[in-house]
């Protein structure tokens, strides 16, 4: 083997061999054909290839390494210099893997100087080039998403100091990245009123390790270059890199979110205010006073009362000591079912000043659901009442499909009251009944729609058996009608925890000692 340096010489026989056996590089000599001379163990692994069968092949063919035309000229123009080459190139090794070796390549020269061969001393470097190459994939797959994000990208140091400022930070704000990098964020885009808690927030972290609203989405506010205030929502988290920490923070403008908002509850507001007046629209603003009668009401509507339900009550006079008490229940809710509920209510009206029979009057208003050609039914319950020359009181009834009125007496004892009939806007042909209920003083007539009965709890229904067990309880204690009333409504309040799935009306009328008419 030639000389490698001057003063090689000199050196001991096996030198050079002992000098880069255990060298944690690849070291092979060639001939300046390419004959293989030499090989250290590290070549051998990392070729693939033992030295025995490699000493004399050539270095090309044999481990495999791709050099180019243009390198292979660089490598003999440095040699031919006395300069040293250094460089990548790619091997291959029997078994199919490819490497990429970081290589150096210096000359071999005999006594007088000649050169006479190639010493070349490679190191694997395949794993750190995909790493490098993950890496600029990486950077470029994150200033892709930096430049085409739809939300502001802003990143901080430990020391809040802006580091990254993304295209949408910059519209956003009205700031250049070049205005902003390594400046303050809390004095560029952090409201004054906030600039205090926010450096806290910071200092809080770094000596706790303790962030708040790190992963957290809330809602704060910003400020832009012009001083103008306004809503975003913000997400940090940390830049998961050694050293000091750093964050990032993503941020969205929802001014026009919150201009939508508010928008839908102005509207909501506006909404549920019109549902209240046309309902209110519906029902007696007043109860008028009965003579002989002590009354009173109950009405919940469903929900939050933003939806006009079809519950209606109504109490008039209909001639001198001639009475009329209605309730009904119209399917559905909405403009739809308000419609046919002013229908109901004053065809109810109009009808019981030209007809006595409340069986009569509900057919009057069967017939002008019919002809509004409505696609709602509606149950309806009507009680007339009045005297006769002994003083008696009569509630002559008539019940279209409508849950049938209770009649409470003083001692306790509580029975439906009625028949009940076919309800109404369904058919043409309808079965209804007039019956007869005499109401002595002190005792009740408890009109209701199914909003009390239907009421529920998880599985549980409030039902007929629970009103009538309450009815009665809270006659024999001689209560008020207005008592009674409210009680019934906080009753069912009580049982279906305030949910208010349906509408629900109560009407009490209770006699008095007092003369009716």
């Amino acid at each position: 083997m030639g000389s490698v340096g001057a003063g090689a010489e000199s050196w001991p026989s096996g030198f050079f061999e002992s000098l880069v056996a255990h060298v944690d590089a690849a070291v092979i000599c060639t001939d300046l054909a390419g004959a293989l001379l030499y090989c250290n163990p590290t070549a051998e692994r990392l070729y693939g290839i033992p030295a025995f069968e490699a000493i004399g092949r050539q270095s090309a063919d044999l481990l495999g390494v791709e050099v180019s035309q243009k390198t292979r000229a660089e490598i003999g123009a440095a040699l031919a210099r006395g300069e040293v080459w250094d460089g990548d190139v790619s091997v291959t090794r029997p078994d199919g893997t490819t490497l990429i070796l970081r290589t150096k390549d210096a000359g071999l020269y005999d006594t007088s100087g000649v050169l006479t061969g190639v010493v070349s001393i490679a190191i694997d470097v395949t794993e750190r080039r995909r790493t490098e190459d993950e890496l600029r994939a990486s950077d470029a797959r994150r200033n892709a998403m930096l430049e085409a994000g739809l939300d502001g990208i802003v990143s901080i140091d430990h020391q809040g100091l802006i580091t990254e400022f993304n295209p949408a930070a910059e519209a956003m704000f009205g700031y250049t990245r070049s205005d902003v990098l390594g400046r303050e964020m809390a004095e560029i885009i952090v409201p004054p009123a906030l600039q205090s808690a926010h450096r806290a927030g910071l200092r809080r972290y770094l000596e706790t390790g303790r962030g708040e609203l790190l992963g957290q989405r809330i809602e704060i506010s910003a400020v832009d270059r012009a001083g103008r205030e306004f809503p975003v929502e913000l997400a940090i988290t940390r830049i998961d890199l050694p050293g000091p920490p750093s964050f990032m923070g993503s941020l969205r403008d929802i001014s026009a979110r919150r201009a939508t908002e508010q928008a839908l509850l102005d509207s909501r507001e506006h909404f549920v205010h019109l549902a209240r007046t046309l309902q209110s629209s519906l029902l007696p603003p007043v109860l008028p006073e009965v003579p002989g009668f002590d009354v009173a009401v109950g009405y919940r509507p469903a929900g939050e009362g933003d939806e006009v339900g079809g519950d209606f009550y109504d109490l008039f006079e209909t001639a001198q000591g001639d009475w009329a008490v209605v309730i009904g229940d119209v399917q559905g809710k909405g403009a739809e079912a308000a419609a046919l509920t002013a229908l109901v209510r004053y065809t109810v009206r109009a009808a019981a000043m030209r007809a006595d029979r409340p069986s009569t009057i509900l057919r009057i208003v069967n017939d002008a659901i019919l002809h509004q050609r409505v696609d709602r039914l509606c149950t309806v319950a009507y009680a007339r009442l009045r005297s006769s020359s002994d003083d008696r009181v009569t509630a002559t009834l008539s019940v279209g499909g409508h849950p049938l009125p209770l009649h409470a007496r003083r001692d306790g004892d509580v029975r439906p009251a009625g028949r009940l009939g076919t309800l109404l806007g369904a058919l043409a042909d309808i079965a209804l009944d007039d019956c007869d209920v005499e109401l002595e003083p002190g005792d009740s007539l408890v009109l209701y729609t199914d909003g009390v009965t239907d009421a529920r709890a998880a599985a549980d229904q409030f039902g007929e058996d629970r009103l009538v067990a309450l009815i009665s309880r809270m006659a024999s204690q001689s209560v008020t009608a207005s008592e009674l009333a409210t009680g019934i409504e906080a009753a069912v309040a009580e049982f279906d925890d305030g949910r208010h799935r349906d509408d629900m009306a109560v009407v009490v009328l209770q006699r008095s000692n007092h003369p009716f008419g």
